[in-house]
This record gives structure tokens, C-alpha cells and sequence, in this order.
């Protein structure tokens, strides 16, 4: 088959979460820089059955150098973990969002060097922290990193 070029829709690896009206949101990699150098955002309003190109937008806030990204939801506030770089994987953040994923914070910054694949979890008994399983480091010494971060309560919210 024929290879997608460069700047074609191709929509690649991805991270789906539930919100709390049934829907479906997808952060998913723009692996050929679809118009940007930024994530692919899907929605589904029948439990992931359909796709419709729709409801897909391009989400100029979570830039990406083409790689996927951690999502978690978790009381009200959706995470978001990726690089800082349109061209390299370095830089790795976390975001936050108040309103699933519409609007972003700047977020905090986890590691300044190379850092690649991120993924977001909390554990069934902590519902304190959120943690982070993060590629790190340059080739061939890359590294996996598991990170717990504290989720503080700051007016009524849930902040890292």
C-alpha cells in the first residue's frame, strides 16, 4: 500500500477516556503533521462505534513532535502529559483541563530533556496521586520512569 506523505490526514496511536456524559474522547498522534504539529482530538457519542470526522479537531494547545501522549480523566479535571516541542521529544509536561479537554492550562514541566511515550494512571486505592510511566533519555539509553505526583486541592479543584 501506498504511504501517507507528509502534511495527509493519518490519524495514529491513541489514548481514548470516557467522560462523565458517556462520551468518548480520543487524544490521538497527528503522525503526518495533519496541518500542524499538534494532537488529533476524536469524539464518539455512541460508546466508540462510530467516528465521525465531525467530530474531529486539531487541538493547537497539545502541540507534538509525533508521538503518543498520556490522557486521564479523574473528578472533573482531565490530564494531559506529552512534550513541549513541535520537533523533538523533549520537554515533557502535564496539562490540565476544567472543561474536558477544551481549553488547557500551560501545566508543569516534568523533565526538560529527552523524554518520549507518556501514559497517565492513578491506582484504585489512591485517589491522591496520579502517575506517570515515561520513556527518558537519549537512544540507545533510554530509560523507563515511573513518577507519582501529588494531586493538591487548590479552590475547590484538583491541581498537581
Amino acid at each position: 500500500p501506498r504511504q501517507p506523505k507528509k502534511g495527509q490526514f493519518d490519524p495514529d496511536e491513541c489514548q481514548p477516556v470516557e467522560l462523565p456524559d458517556g462520551s468518548i474522547h480520543i487524544v490521538v498522534r497527528n503522525h503526518r503533521k495533519y496541518k500542524c504539529h499538534c494532537k488529533m482530538i476524536l469524539r464518539s457519542f455512541d460508546g466508540g462505534e462510530t467516528l465521525p470526522r465531525e467530530n474531529m479537531y486539531l487541538d493547537g494547545s497539545l502541540i507534538e513532535p509525533g508521538i503518543t501522549s498520556g490522557v486521564w480523566y479523574h473528578n472533573g479535571t482531565m490530564f494531559y502529559s506529552g512534550p513541549g516541542s513541535e520537533t523533538k521529544r523533549c520537554k515533557l509536561h502535564i496539562k490540565w483541563s476544567y472543561n474536558n479537554g477544551h481549553t488547557w492550562t500551560p501545566g508543569v514541566r516534568i523533565w526538560d530533556d529527552m523524554a518520549g511515550y507518556s501514559a497517565l494512571t492513578m491506582l484504585p486505592r489512591d485517589n491522591n496521586h496520579l502517575y506517570m510511566l515515561y520513556e527518558r533519555g537519549p537512544e540507545p539509553d533510554i530509560r523507563i520512569i515511573f513518577t507519582k505526583m501529588k494531586i493538591s486541592m487548590v479552590n475547590g479543584r484538583d491541581d498537581p
